[in-house]
């Protein structure tokens, strides 16, 4: 990211306040007591971006600790952002004009589709 090659625009919070969120064994708090002995590192991360104009803030991003079912342990964030109040007509415009770019995906009771996007 620092390169601006990948995810580029991207952001994500400067500071980590958190312990690494990989390798860990499974259902503890011990770091990876396998062979390979990885290096603790933070691969779980949270990236966003936001057009020009578009207030939005992060106000916490932290892991979850307490979810031990893997080897790694989720993070999470907290995002404000400012919106514009509209009418419901504006609304229902926008809301059709986005759905018709969108699939509709509607499945009979007890059947499976296959359905291609």
């Amino acid at each position: 990211m620092k390169f601006k090659v990948i995810f580029k625009n991207f952001k994500e919070s400067e500071i980590l306040n958190f312990r690494p969120t990989y390798k860990y064994d499974i259902n503890s708090d011990n770091w990876d007591s396998s062979k390979k002995k990885r290096v603790p590192a933070w691969c779980d991360r949270i990236l966003w971006w936001n057009q020009k104009g578009v207030n939005i803030r992060q106000e916490f991003y932290d892991s979850v600790p307490s979810i031990k079912f893997s080897d790694h342990r989720p993070v999470r964030a907290l995002f404000y952002l400012d919106v514009r109040k509209i009418g419901l007509a504006q609304y229902d415009k926008a809301y059709r004009r986005e759905a018709s770019h969108r699939p509709m995906i509607i499945a009979k009771k007890g059947r499976k589709q296959k359905v291609k996007l």
